[in-house]
């Protein structure tokens, strides 16, 4: 060879890279870990939360509404914008008054009914109402159609136009507040899809606040058991409350400048992934950070030996929870969408402040942060890792016992997938009594369950043909399950006609929405046969069968791209290619697992056959962003013992040495998303209860048996093709040069171990 350049070493270059990676990482947490950096970090926190607080006051979201919507190209969606231009009168959300009295309404109660019809076409109804039906307005069968057979109940139809914010619960409580209550026998509710919408908000309306709280106090109560230290319960919760501020505040100017509020289900997860994911970050940093006190003189230095052990593992943990939640705002469905956004915003701050606001409050604070037990220097503290040791001891020694088991127990729970029904039925969701549900109970005795939501059949033809729609019409009665088909309008130029559709059952039930696609085919070939022209089906049961459609469609999307980009941060961290498949397998069967086991709970304990449309997305995403966490601070440290240590000896030090951690912040995650189960809606205690489940399984069983114990199967090849490091461990120092390593113990949380 020539004198050119020396051809360097087999993967020398790869591991260049790496090193000037690390350097790169290392010299950013150096700079931070110092005290000037700290104050600076403190009051530049401080002036970015005061800063955006003072102008999300002052230019504050729209007022949130508890709403479902659909993207405009779904049918049902058509459907509304249509109405709204040709039936203007007819544009907006029905309101349902029932009135009903045991053994047959009297002649005042009709009088009565009069009444309320009169007031709500007067100027003192709300003026979003937008039109009236009532049995004495209207004319043949649909006047017949508003009284029940028994004459015990009639119903009077207001639309109700959403104009923003709350103008629809405003409306419905308007409505209310004028029928008022009866002492005479005479019941009087204000059910229909208004009431249900209205009443949710309701019972949704102070969750933010009662979730914020009890999260602060779980939190508090957790660090204080965990390091029996008060200052070092409360500094860290200080910090994660600085960054859901910024969080807070950043979602609400971002409403502002858009002009639509974030769905207050959204909102409801961001308190609880800020205090979570920032109290892990936290509990990772403290393992490092209070060993280092024992062997350096300041909290600048130990917090910079520290930030170097986990600042990689933390910024690849947030980062694969960034991208995860991301990749839901690709999502169709408006709710998935706006979960994804808030979830992104808040986990980007999250993470900033774990890396800058949570060491510049702990090194500002120094040793006095974990009084009464204060670690001093040169006297390093033995953590009391007993269970970890004889767990660790076991994995190690009987590798194939520790996979079995942790994987027979998942698959059991798993068969639970098998009973998974999604719920589109509101009413459903219910955990407390509320007037749309007495009402409705109402509707469904006097009427038939399908009279709470009638849908929509809008005929559309070229020519004025009413024999086009006549044909329409009795395409549909046809069918079994269609109770009535009435006309309801004609556009002022005669083309397109409104017809009002009534089921015989439920409207929200499983059954029903199948029958969509079915009734959308028979009216249209009902059209063809006859000439040109377009029908479409819309209302709720419509709705309903489009979200199903587009939930299905929005998590096959997500889960695909979730996949491919935590499988390539894992793969960027870990250095390998296998690693991130067989961890991405087990996640898939710890959600399955999860979500298995909360179906069981659903109908054993909540007594409800359906689940929420939206658990399995929210769930797989949730679990296996924060899944990648603990197996990320697991894999890191065996990757650094492997230098020291055989690999079965290497994995049962990692288990040891952050047993304890992972246990603690298992225990702060689950407990913050199991907060959710206090709210009244069966969708949010599902969701709660179903993530915290997984993340207790996630901890318990598979980080602390299933990962290590197929690590110690597997053997080296386990991290293919990348080939672990032997031999002596090396630290980086300050200089960019390399310096051998002296084994720091981790201090284990005393409450936990």
């Amino acid at each position: 060879m020539g004198r050119g350049r020396v051809p360097p070493i087999q993967g020398q270059d790869h591991r260049d890279r790496l090193l000037s990676m690390t350097r790169l990482l290392a010299g950013l947490t150096d700079r931070i870990a110092s005290r000037r950096a700290a104050w600076v970090i403190v009051a530049a926190w401080t002036v970015l939360a005061i800063g955006l607080t003072v102008l999300a006051q002052k230019n504050p979201a729209p007022p949130e509404a508890f709403a479902f919507t659909l993207p405009a190209s779904a049918e049902s969606s058509k459907v509304d914008k249509l109405i709204a231009r040709d039936f203007p009168q007819s544009k907006g959300v029905a309101a349902t008054i029932v009135l009903y009295r045991h053994g047959g309404l009297s002649a005042a109660d009709r009088v009565e009914a009069q009444s309320i019809a009169g007031w709500l076409r007067s100027a003192a109804a709300p003026g979003n109402v937008t039109s009236v039906v009532d049995p004495f307005s209207a004319a043949g069968p649909q006047a017949a159609s508003l009284v029940s057979k028994d004459g015990s109940a009639l119903l009077i139809q207001a639309l109700v136009a959403e104009r923003g914010g709350t103008s629809l619960d405003d409306a419905v409580s308007a409505i209310r507040r004028h029928v008022g209550t009866r002492s005479d026998g005479l019941v009087i509710r204000v059910t229909g899809p208004a009431g249900i919408l209205a009443d949710l908000t309701l019972l949704t309306s102070k969750i933010l606040g009662s979730i914020l709280l009890i999260t602060l106090l779980l939190v508090l109560v957790i660090l204080g058991l965990v390091y029996r230290a008060p200052l070092l319960a409360l500094l860290p919760v200080v910090a994660v409350a600085f960054a859901y501020t910024v969080a807070s505040a950043l979602l609400t100017l971002g409403e502002h400048i858009a002009g639509v509020a974030v769905n207050g289900e959204a909102t409801a997860f961001v308190p609880i992934l800020v205090f979570g994911a920032g109290t892990d970050y936290t509990l990772f940093i403290l393992s490092r950070y209070r060993p280092a006190l024992t062997e350096e003189r300041e909290a600048p230095s130990a917090m910079r030996r520290a930030l170097r052990a986990v600042a990689e593992p933390i910024l690849a943990s947030g980062g694969v929870v960034f991208l995860a939640t991301l990749a839901l705002t690709l999502a169709a469905l408006p709710l998935n969408h706006d979960v994804g956004i808030a979830l992104a915003i808040t986990i980007a701050c999250v993470l900033l402040a774990g890396l800058t606001l949570i060491p510049g409050i702990l090194i500002l604070f120094g040793r006095a942060a974990f009084w009464p037990a204060v670690p001093r220097l040169g006297h390093p503290e033995q953590a009391r890792v007993r269970l970890w040791s004889t767990v660790g001891t076991f994995v190690a020694r009987r590798p194939a016992i520790a996979t079995v088991l942790p994987l027979l127990l998942l698959a059991a729970l798993a068969t639970g997938v098998l009973q998974y029904q999604p719920r589109f039925a509101t009413l459903d969701a219910y955990l407390r009594p509320s007037e749309s549900l007495q009402g409705y109970e109402l509707l469904k005795q006097s009427f038939g369950a399908g009279s709470l939501a009638p849908s929509q059949v809008l005929v559309t033809f070229s020519s004025r043909d009413p024999a086009s729609a006549l044909t329409v019409q009795k395409a549909l009665m046809a069918s079994p399950a269609v109770e009535s088909v009435t006309a309801t309008g004609t556009s002022q130029d005669g083309r397109v006609t409104l017809f009002r559709m009534q089921f015989r059952s439920d409207p929200y039930a499983p059954g029903t929405l199948d029958l969509i696609p079915q009734l959308r085919s028979t009216a249209r070939q009902a059209m063809a046969s006859v000439g040109g022209g377009q029908v479409l089906i819309g209302g709720s049961t419509a709705s309903a069968y489009d979200t199903r459609t587009i939930s299905a469609d929005d998590t096959r999307m997500v889960v695909a791209l979730v996949l491919i980009l935590v499988s390539l941060v894992l793969g960027l961290f870990l250095r390998s290619v296998l690693a991130p498949l067989y961890l991405l397998l087990i996640n898939g069967l710890t959600f399955a697992a999860a979500l298995g086991l909360v179906l069981y709970l659903n109908r054993s304990v909540l007594n409800s056959p359906t689940a929420s449309v939206q658990l399995p997305l929210l769930l797989f995403v949730f679990l296996t962003a924060l899944g990648a966490d603990y197996n990320i601070f697991l894999l890191s440290r065996v990757r650094e013992e492997v230098r020291n240590y055989p690999l079965a000896q290497a994995i049962q030090r990692s288990v040891t040495s952050t047993g304890g951690v992972i246990t603690s912040a298992g225990i702060v995650l689950a407990g913050t998303f199991s907060v959710l189960a206090t709210v009244p809606v069966r969708d949010g205690v599902e969701t709660g209860i179903a993530v915290a489940l997984g993340i207790l399984l996630d901890t318990f069983v598979v980080r602390s048996l299933l990962v290590p114990g197929l690590m110690g199967l597997i053997g080296r090849k386990a991290w293919w093709p990348i080939k672990l490091a032997t031999g002596a461990a090396h630290e980086l120092c300050a200089d960019g040069q390399d310096r051998r390593k002296r084994p720091t113990p981790d201090l284990e949380p005393r409450a936990v171990t």
